[in-house]
């Protein structure tokens, strides 16, 4: 049950005859997957590794083993003392390697593969007779369990029709089977979780094996495998593991088999339910959570579906979903019935499926109809006669006014006419690196309504709109430098950045603009409504060394600032106080 190792004394010591040892950790695996042995003691990532190669199904994290005076595992390179020197090269080409490189080499190594090649049941799909059996009791009617909203994996619609992957899936089974699979009407995965526990259903369409769950639920071997990841804001810093994030808010979905594993696997996080993966995504928006831990398609797929621009992938989590059919184990003939659909699916039937939900918010939303007239319509005219080219020289400059037009609209906000998020990526690096290589002092300020969804819920959205564009008018006049620049960042939240040569005069025009917004009233139907904002500024001349989002962490630091001291206020930090304070 170990590889030998420094821990096979003291753990022989403690359990005496009961301890094997293995000469590598593929043998030791391999005896597991024959039953030789009833506990294999690994690191989490070799154990993870050896499971998926060898595909061994139904086995758990038991828990983490600790040893007295043993410490945890912790490599490290080893160097003959003959070659002393050889420490320090080592370590400095460790501290070159970059976050995003080594979360790579994780990824590589330690994050879970692809789903493996597999090998489908061979010849036809039959049942015994006894399974025949149990299915004429039923009519050949099963009632299933899903997430409602897990698209693309699952969900069902507002009549309660079976969506996503599994739903195609479903439909495979029933053309093989003749089985009817209906889905159970619910509100949420914590429904379907209680609805399957208390018999309402007779399986979950797609879940994840947990030991809490083998109480009331038996498993197939796993039919799908997504990629784990955490979500966060776009100015938050990328993680190299999940112990990055400290004590900071982290949602996982109610009764989630993740949430099970995790506070088993990493006790300290501090992980919050939410009722649903939107409301996770949305709390992450509002700063209400640090991140989200979710799969990487459904987390896509509803940021696409919420327009969240400003939310990212901060790392990969190295332990996918494996997702099966569970079964309530008070039926074993309804087991040995989904084992064989599961088993009949072939390799190609689930590319072919997943490919479809994959590509189905990639479609291009472009309407190219009048491309294509217009392509038409100029090969038409280079036919004509002569008389014709001051015709088309005409259409041809009216082609280069709209590319024009359309240019700007790409960059600009539809709602408040200031640079959107694109202008701010385009935007936002060639400021500063002016301000870079000639010296000059680069600002951020990030502005935030204060209460904003108070206005929301009491005036109603139309009448949060206009609040917006009012912002954004203001913030127009106040700044009209040919080197300031406007954006909205997302939501309530807009930035400002720009070079100066004067801070406190920068200051002082941040401080007008603040004080005009707040003695202005906003005019709605029969209402005149008044809000102030927040502003966070960074200020600083930019080093060789530095980077842009240096200047964007801090300008969100100084917003948390403002916020946290009474908000309608203005908060300054700069680059060298920070550089100062970590020296």
């Amino acid at each position: 049950m170990v590889q030998a190792s420094d821990y096979e004394r003291p753990l022989r010591d403690a359990l005496g005859d009961n301890v094997f040892a293995f000469t590598s950790q593929q043998a030791m695996f391999q005896a597991l997957a024959e039953g030789s042995v009833d506990v294999a003691l690994a690191a989490l990532p070799n154990g993870n590794y050896w499971v998926r190669e060898l595909r061994i199904a139904g086995v758990v994290i038991a828990g983490e083993m600790t040893l007295d005076g043993m410490p945890g595992e912790d490599l490290r390179f080893g160097v003959r003392p003959a070659l002393e020197p050889l420490a320090s090269i080592m370590d400095a080409a460790l501290e070159a390697i970059s976050p995003t490189e080594m979360r790579t080499i994780e990824n590589r190594w330690l994050g879970a593969s692809a789903r493996r090649n597999r090998t489908p049941a061979t010849g036809p799909l039959t049942f015994s007779d006894a399974e025949q059996a149990w299915l004429a009791d039923r009519n050949r009617q099963l009632t299933i369990c899903v997430d409602p909203d897990w698209l693309p994996l699952e969900g069902l619609s507002e009549n309660d029709k079976h969506l996503g992957i599994s739903a195609d899936i479903f439909a495979l089974f029933a053309n093989r089977s003749n089985i009817t699979f209906t889905p159970l009407p619910v509100d949420s995965w914590s429904e379907s979780i209680e609805a399957v526990k208390n018999r309402h259903c007779d399986m979950l369409s797609m879940a994840m094996e947990t030991p809490e769950r083998l109480e009331y639920l038996n498993f197939t071997k796993p039919y799908i495998q997504i990629p784990s990841v955490l979500l966060g804001r776009v100015e938050a810093p990328y993680i190299n593991t999940l112990d990055d994030m400290g004590d900071r808010p982290v949602g996982v979905v109610k009764d989630y088999a993740f949430l099970e594993l995790l506070r088993t696997t990493n006790p300290g996080l501090n992980l919050v339910e939410v009722p649903s993966e939107q409301t996770g995504l949305l709390m992450v928006q509002e700063r209400k959570l640090a991140g989200y831990l979710g799969t990487l398609s459904t987390a896509s797929y509803n940021m696409q579906e919420l327009g969240l621009a400003d939310l990212k992938v901060l790392g990969r989590i190295p332990a996918d979903w494996t997702l099966g059919v569970a079964t309530r184990n008070d039926q074993p003939e309804l087991f040995n019935i989904m084992q064989k659909l599961v088993s009949s699916l072939t390799e190609a039937e689930l590319k072919t499926i997943e490919q479809q939900w994959a590509g189905l918010k990639l479609e291009q939303t472009v309407d190219y109809t009048l491309v294509f007239q217009l392509i038409m319509g100029a090969v038409v005219l280079l036919g004509l006669l002569f008389y014709w080219n001051r015709k088309l020289g005409r259409l041809n400059h009216e082609l280069a006014a709209a590319n024009d037009r359309l240019a700007h609209l790409s960059v600009t906000d539809d709602l408040t006419q200031i640079g959107n998020r694109s202008y701010f990526d385009r935007e936002f690096s060639k400021s500063f690196h002016w301000c870079q290589r000639h010296g000059a002092g680069f600002a951020v300020a990030m502005v935030d309504a204060d209460h904003f969804k108070e206005i929301n819920d009491t005036y109603g959205h139309d009448a949060g709109d206009r609040c917006l564009v009012a912002l954004a008018d203001t913030m127009r006049s106040h700044f009209r430098r040919d080197t300031d620049r406007l954006t909205r960042f997302g939501g309530e939240e807009f930035v400002m950045f720009t070079s100066f040569s004067d801070r406190d005069e920068l200051v002082s025009r941040l401080e007008a603009f603040r004080e005009g917004l707040a003695g202005q009233a906003t005019c709605c139907d029969d209402e005149q409504i008044r809000f102030t904002v927040s502003i966070g500024l960074a200020t600083g001349t930019p080093g060789k060394d530095t980077v842009p989002a240096e200047f964007l962490r801090l300008a969100d630091k100084a917003l948390y600032l403002a916020k946290q001291n009474g908000r309608n206020r203005l908060e300054a930090l700069t680059t060298e106080d920070q550089a100062a304070r970590r020296g």
